[in-house]
């Protein structure tokens, strides 16, 4: 008849104490069989290298805030997964000083790998640190083995580091050529369109420059116009003769008849004579 689970305990000890003989024998078997594994069980020793974790690169200014920074655990499981790679750890299996016999055939040399494969562990430490460490039954292998991996993380990080910045460089160098071809071709179109408008162009500001200077020429006549009515008034004013006043008078405006002629005479060098200017002076001189 099964007994209740509540009534086995209670029905163990009463089989132990009618028993204590049989009971204390089996406890001395046992305590001697684990204390004479633990005197034949080898040792294991630990060993780890503790890495800091610097994710910066080159292209980090211009990449920032278009990225989610990544987690440590995350870059702990990318690290674990490096270090696991048979490249990394044939490295350390072929390393003289770790094990000065060479491995005398492959089957060897994978043993050798498989064996620091399972030694092989990688935990995070805090934000910015996480270690590598390795187990094994000799204290020098373990140490050994622990910092080479180190050894080899690192520079395979910088390796990787080295070509990133590399192919950053190459695409900055790019997209600053395509900008500057942008920029010539630019610059050429802009050349091809004044060249193509030139005759256009220096018409209009020619056509401007000689509206401007007649403008000029014609203030410059009013303007001695003007003054020879003011020298006339002020000799009328200062009670001059009539003969002599009649006079200046007269030569007042011999002076604008030849300034006017002069003006004229240099018009028509450049221009026909049905040219508005040319045509104005001819009926002031009429």
């Amino acid at each position: 008849m099964a007994l209740p689970l509540s009534q086995l305990p209670q029905e163990i000890i009463r089989e132990v104490r009618g028993r204590k003989g049989l009971a204390f024998l089996a406890f001395v078997i046992v305590s001697f069989a684990v204390l004479g594994a633990g005197f034949v069980w080898p040792y294991k020793y630990q060993s780890e290298t503790i890495i800091f974790v610097d994710d910066r690169n080159i292209i980090a200014p211009l990449m920032e805030g278009r990225a989610v920074a990544t987690e440590i655990n995350d870059r702990t499981s990318a690290a674990k997964e490096l270090l696991m790679s048979r490249s990394l750890i044939e490295k350390v299996a072929l390393d003289p000083e770790i094990y000065p016999d060479a491995p005398s055939d492959p089957a060897a040399l994978e043993y050798r790998i498989a064996n620091i494969r399972s030694g092989l562990s990688v935990r995070p430490r805090g934000d910015s640190y996480f270690s590598i460490g390795f187990s094994s039954t000799s204290q020098m292998e373990a140490f050994r083995v622990a910092q080479k991996l180190g050894q080899v993380f690192i520079e395979e990080t910088k390796d990787r580091k080295r070509a990133e910045s590399r192919n950053a460089y190459d695409f900055i160098d790019k997209q600053v050529k395509s900008y500057e071809q942008q920029l010539a071709q630019a610059e050429n179109r802009l050349k091809e369109f004044l060249s193509e408008n030139t005759d256009g162009t220096e018409q209009e500001a020619n056509a401007r420059m000689a509206q401007l200077r007649n403008q000029l020429e014609l203030a410059e006549l009013e303007k001695k116009e003007l003054e020879t009515r003011a020298a006339s008034l002020q000799g009328q004013l200062s009670g001059i003769r009539p003969t002599i006043r009649q006079g200046r008078t007269e030569d007042a405006y011999r002076e604008r008849i030849r300034i006017l002629e002069e003006r004229l005479d240099s018009l028509r060098l450049q221009y026909h004579d049905t040219y508005p200017d040319i045509v104005i002076l001819r009926e002031q001189l009429a």
